[in-house]
C-alpha cells in the first residue's frame, strides 16, 4: 500500500472523531490536562506546537490508562496588542480577535489534537462575568483596595504595569524605559497574605528554576531602619537609604559618594535624592522630618561618611528583613479589557455595580480610551443622583488568566472545588502568570471558596523553542516568535511530512525542560521511520504472528510515567528493529498503542486496517 500523506491525515482523523465520541460517552473517571492558553495574535508557530504537542500526548496516554482526557484550547483574547492592532490598522479590536482566532483553529484542525469541542474566550460576556464576580468579592472583603499612588508607567503601551511586569526597569512587552506617575488604582493587597504565600510557594510542586524565581519576587530582604516618633525609616545596608514617601535610591561610584538631599513642600513629600539615580521605593510620610532643623531646606552636600554619622549619632539602627513583593496593580487604562464592575462618584464615593454592563464591542480606538465618549458610562447615581460614570480602567488580564482554567469544566467556576491534574506552559511565560495564579488562589482558599491554594496537582514547565535569527549579517539562535520574526508556522511544516512526523520531531529534539533548536531538516528521519512502519504493517499477515509475548513493556511505560518522551521515540526505534525477529502479534500490538500517543494518526489508521480492531477491539480499551 502506497504512503499516502493526504490518505492518512484524512482517514486518520475520521477515525479520531469516532475516538473522541466514544471517550465523551464512557464513564471512565477524569484526568485533567490542561495547556496555558495562548493570546490570539494572528499565528500559532512550533513553540505553541510543541506546548500542544505534550499535552495532547499525555491526554491520549492517559486515555490508554483508562481515563477519560482530552485536549482543551481557548483564547486569551483581550489586552494590547489588540489596541495596537486597532490603532495601525483602523479595526474595531473585537473584529481584529475574532479574525485571529479563525486563522488559528486552522492551524489548531491540523494538529490533529484530541481536542474537546468546548473552548473559552476572556473577550466574552459568558466568561468575564466571573472576573467580575471575582473582583467584587474580593472588594468587599477588603482584599483589593483602592488609592491614589506613584506606579509604573509604560510611556509606549500607556498603561500601568505591576512590579513584577517590569524587568530591568523596561516594561516586559514594550521593552520602553519606566517611568513613575501619579494615579488613582485597584490593588490587590497582597501583603495581607505575604506570609501565607511566601510558606506555601517554598513547599509547592514547581520546577526549581521558576520556583527560585517567584522566591525572589516575594523573598525577604535584610534592611535597616531608624525609629522616629514611633515611625520606622528603613533603608537597605550603608549604601542604600531612604525617608518619606520617595526613596530608595541606589548609590553607584560615578556620583563620588555624594548624597543629594532635598526637602520639598510640593505634595508634602521629603526626596532624598542621589544625582543620576532613578527613584527605586516608596514609604510612608513622616511629619517630624520636615520640623527637623538638621534637613535643610536647600540643596545640601554630605559625603557618604558624614551622612552615615549624621544617622548614627541621630538614631539607632536596628535590622529587619522585609518582603519584596509590592500589592498588585490590577487597572489598567485601556478599553479592551474586563470591565471593572464600580461606579464613580464625587459626592458619595465608589460602589459595586450590582448588574455590571459589558463592554461594548464595536469602538474605535484612536489615541485616547474610546470608552470616555461612551454616553451610557455616565449615569446618575442612585444615592445623590448626580451625575457620575461607570469605572473607566479595566483589568489586568492576568486576572482572568488566574482562574481561567476552572472555566473548561464547570459552568460556575465560582464554586468549581475540582484540580487539575497537570498544567503545561513554557519557562518565559509561567513565572508571572503562575505567581499571580498562586495570589489569587491563596485568597479564595482564605475566602473559604475553594480548599486549595494551588489548583494544580503537577505542573510541567517546558522549555522554549529557538530559531535562527539574522541582525546585522549575524546569525544567531532566539526564542522563536512572532515580533522577532523568527516563527515557523507548523502548518506549512505538516502540509509537507504529516502532522505526526512533526510531533514525533518535536518529542525528540530534547528533554521537556530543555530549550530545542529548530532545523527543518532533521524531520525527515522521523518521517523516513513513520513511513518503515507503514509499509511493515500494511505488508504483514497478522494472523501468521504467534500470542505469545517475549518483550518486557516496563521501560516505555516508565519513560511515559517519567514524561520522557525523547527516550521512548528513541525506544521505539529500536523495538522497531527486532520487532520482527520477536514473531509475536502482542508485540505489533503493543507496539502501536505505543505509538499512538505520538503518531496518533498513522497508528489510528493501521490499527483499522490491518485487523487490530477485530481482534482487540477499540484501540484506547487495550490498557497496558
Amino acid at each position: 500500500m502506497i504512503f499516502n500523506l493526504k490518505y492518512i491525515e484524512k482517514y486518520g482523523k475520521k477515525i479520531q472523531k469516532y475516538n473522541i465520541k466514544k471517550i465523551i460517552n464512557s464513564d471512565r473517571k477524569n484526568y485533567r490536562c490542561i495547556s496555558m492558553f495562548p493570546y490570539p495574535s494572528g499565528t500559532l508557530h512550533i513553540g505553541h506546537f510543541r506546548n500542544y504537542v505534550i499535552n495532547d500526548v499525555i491526554c491520549r496516554y492517559k486515555i490508554i490508562k483508562g481515563y477519560k482526557s482530552f485536549f482543551y484550547i481557548g483564547w486569551d483574547a483581550f489586552g494590547l496588542p489588540a489596541e495596537k492592532a486597532s490603532i495601525e490598522n483602523n479595526i474595531i479590536p473585537n473584529k481584529w480577535i475574532k479574525s485571529n482566532i479563525k486563522k488559528m483553529k486552522k492551524q489548531i484542525k491540523k494538529m490533529n489534537l484530541f481536542i474537546h469541542n468546548y473552548t473559552i474566550n476572556t473577550s466574552k460576556y459568558s466568561f468575564y462575568k466571573y472576573s467580575q464576580k471575582f473582583f467584587s468579592i474580593f472588594l468587599k472583603k477588603k482584599y483589593i483596595y483602592k488609592k491614589k499612588g506613584l506606579v509604573n508607567w509604560d510611556d509606549k503601551d500607556k498603561t500601568v504595569l505591576a512590579d513584577e511586569q517590569v524587568i530591568n526597569g523596561r516594561g516586559w512587552r514594550s521593552k520602553s524605559k519606566i517611568s513613575k506617575k501619579n494615579i488613582t488604582m485597584y490593588f490587590i493587597n497582597v501583603k495581607k497574605i505575604k506570609y501565607t504565600l511566601y510558606k506555601e510557594i517554598n513547599n509547592s510542586n514547581l520546577p526549581k528554576k521558576t520556583l527560585n524565581s517567584q522566591i525572589n519576587w516575594i523573598g525577604k530582604e535584610n534592611y535597616y531602619y531608624i525609629k522616629i516618633k514611633k515611625k520606622k525609616v528603613f533603608f537597605k545596608n550603608k549604601l542604600f537609604f531612604f525617608i518619606s514617601k520617595v526613596i530608595f535610591f541606589p548609590l553607584k561610584k560615578k556620583n563620588n559618594n555624594k548624597f543629594l538631599i532635598r526637602y520639598t513642600n510640593k505634595k508634602e513629600k521629603i526626596y532624598v535624592e542621589y544625582k543620576d539615580c532613578e527613584r527605586i521605593h516608596f514609604c510612608e510620610d513622616i511629619e517630624y522630618l520636615k520640623k527637623n532643623k538638621k534637613i535643610n531646606k536647600k540643596f545640601i552636600r554630605y559625603n557618604k561618611k558624614k551622612l552615615i554619622f549624621f544617622i548614627k549619632k541621630n538614631f539607632l539602627i536596628k535590622k529587619k528583613k522585609i518582603f519584596k513583593i509590592k500589592d498588585w496593580s490590577i487597572s489598567r487604562q485601556r478599553y479592551w479589557g474586563t470591565p471593572i464592575p464600580t461606579i464613580n462618584c464625587k459626592n458619595c464615593g465608589t460602589f459595586i455595580c450590582k448588574k455590571p454592563k459589558k463592554l461594548p464591542k464595536n469602538l474605535k480606538i484612536k489615541k485616547i480610551n474610546p470608552i470616555y465618549k461612551f454616553k451610557k458610562y455616565y449615569i446618575n447615581c442612585k444615592k445623590c443622583k448626580n451625575l457620575c460614570n461607570r469605572e473607566f480602567d479595566t483589568l489586568d488580564t492576568f486576572f482572568d488568566s488566574s482562574w481561567y482554567f476552572l472555566n473548561y469544566f464547570s459552568k460556575n467556576p465560582i464554586i468549581s472545588q475540582k484540580k487539575l491534574d497537570t498544567y503545561i506552559g513554557g519557562s518565559e511565560h509561567s513565572i508571572l502568570h503562575l505567581l499571580y495564579v498562586k495570589i489569587f488562589f491563596t485568597i479564595l482558599k482564605k475566602l473559604k471558596i475553594t480548599k486549595f491554594s494551588n489548583p494544580f496537582k503537577k505542573i510541567i514547565v517546558h522549555g522554549m523553542v529557538l530559531n535562527k535569527t539574522i541582525k546585522k549579517k549575524k546569525t544567531f539562535y532566539e526564542k522563536m516568535s512572532k515580533s522577532k520574526k523568527n516563527g515557523v508556522d507548523p502548518s506549512k511544516i505538516i502540509n509537507i511530512y504529516g502532522s505526526d512526523s512533526l510531533r514525533m520531531y518535536i518529542l525528540f529534539m530534547g528533554k521537556i525542560q530543555d530549550d530545542i533548536k529548530w532545523d527543518e531538516k532533521k524531520i525527515i528521519g522521523c518521517y523516513r521511520f513513520l513511513k518503515k512502519i507503514w509499509f511493515f504493517y500494511t505488508k504483514i499477515n497478522i494472523n501468521k504472528f504467534n500470542k505469545k509475548n517475549n518483550y518486557s513493556i516496563k521501560k516505555i511505560l516508565f519513560f511515559y510515567k517519567k514524561k520522557k518522551f525523547n527516550n521512548i521515540v528513541s525506544e521505539l526505534m529500536i523495538l522497531f528493529k527486532k520487532i520482527k525477529q520477536f514473531n509475536s502479534l502482542k508485540i505489533l500490538k503493543n507496539f502501536l498503542i505505543f505509538l499512538n500517543p505520538i503518531a496518533p494518526m498513522l497508528s489510528n489508521i493501521i490499527w483499522v486496517i490491518c485487523g487490530f480492531e477485530k481482534i482487540f477491539g477499540f484501540i484506547y480499551n487495550n490498557s497496558l
